[in-house]
């Protein structure tokens, strides 16, 4: 929550292509992500999340084109995946480096990997993914809903109500006052 105009709604946008990106299997206009009111080649994301006294650090930077042009996954103060254009250093694969043979300029290679390998030998990546492809992205102004972990028929609220009660969202509201 915070006071308008203070950046809400674009930090739903950005959690929201982080998702749309690692678990849609659709094109994603990545070059629309840079404003043409900005002189910078590239944009870039950088995403934090912390839980249970873990910090995973994820960035990724796109050119206009919508090619991503930089990678890099950090945890707990190890980068785990460093990616530059088209060729990539990973400790999270028994294959330690990439070239463009492997590697599709537009698709985050974090996918990738894990679609490859589930995070086996890292619990607390497969933890972070597992989390982030059971989110849910509602839109209500743009009247766009968007599911990474869920059937559509799950979307619906009296269905959701139904099947689960409302003790669950009602303790989520209540924590927030």
């Amino acid at each position: 929550f915070g006071s308008n105009a203070s950046g809400k709604t674009n930090a739903l946008y950005s959690i929201s292509l982080l998702l749309e990106l690692l678990f849609l299997n659709a094109p994603v206009d990545l070059a629309s992500q840079i404003t043409v009111f900005n002189d910078e080649p590239t944009a870039f994301f950088e995403y934090t999340f912390s839980f249970d006294g873990d910090e995973v650090i994820y960035y990724f930077e796109i050119d206009r084109s919508g090619r991503v042009v930089k990678e890099s996954l950090v945890l707990n103060g190890d980068r785990l995946l460093l990616r530059l254009t088209n060729s990539a250093e990973s400790s999270l694969t028994d294959k330690r480096f990439y070239d463009k043979d492997d590697i599709d300029e537009y698709t985050l290679f974090i996918r990738n990997i894990y679609f490859n390998t589930k995070f086996m030998t890292f619990p607390v990546l497969r933890k972070w993914f597992d989390s982030l492809s059971k989110s849910i992205f509602i839109n209500l102004a743009q009247n766009r809903t968007v599911s990474f972990g869920l059937r559509a028929e799950e979307l619906n609220l009296p269905t959701y109500l139904d099947t689960y009660g409302d003790a669950e969202i009602n303790a989520f509201l209540n924590s927030f006052g």
